[in-house]
């Protein structure tokens, strides 16, 4: 029977994978996984580190369907999002609570930067629903 730990370690190489085709939306699949079983294990650490990647990508991956996000953009957003994932797993295997704490500050910075970029500087693509969603959501 694998470990909470092995879990973990599994489920950020998943993610990692998925961050690097752009799949932002099974990302947040995985974060929920994370919290599940988090919870059932009674890992406060996970439920946070679920909580927070669930968020980031829960609002990033919209911004694909509603914005012209170029290749620049789209690789720099790997990279950054990727080192932050890779850096979580880095902490819990160390047991660096500081280092934790830095990567989910981290990757909440980047998603509300790229998202503060999307709504103040980028073009939209024609009104989808997922447009006319994310326009609710601001004003709600």
């Amino acid at each position: 029977m694998k470990n909470l730990f092995q879990i973990f370690e599994e489920n950020l190489e998943i993610m990692q994978k998925l961050i690097g085709e752009n799949n932002y939306d099974g990302c947040s699949s995985v974060s929920t996984d994370l919290i599940t079983v988090s919870v059932m294990s009674d890992f406060p650490d996970g439920v946070l580190i679920g909580e927070v990647f669930e968020g980031v990508f829960d609002q990033v991956a919209p911004l694909f369907q509603a914005f012209d996000l170029n290749d620049e953009v789209q690789s720099m957003l790997k990279k950054q999002i990727g080192d932050q994932v890779a850096l979580v797993g880095k902490s819990i295997k160390d047991e660096n609570k500081a280092t934790l704490y830095d990567a989910l500050r981290n990757i909440r910075n980047i998603a509300t930067q790229l998202q503060f970029k999307c709504y103040k500087t980028m073009k939209q693509k024609p009104e989808s629903e997922s447009t006319r969603t994310l326009r609710l959501r601001r004003r709600a």
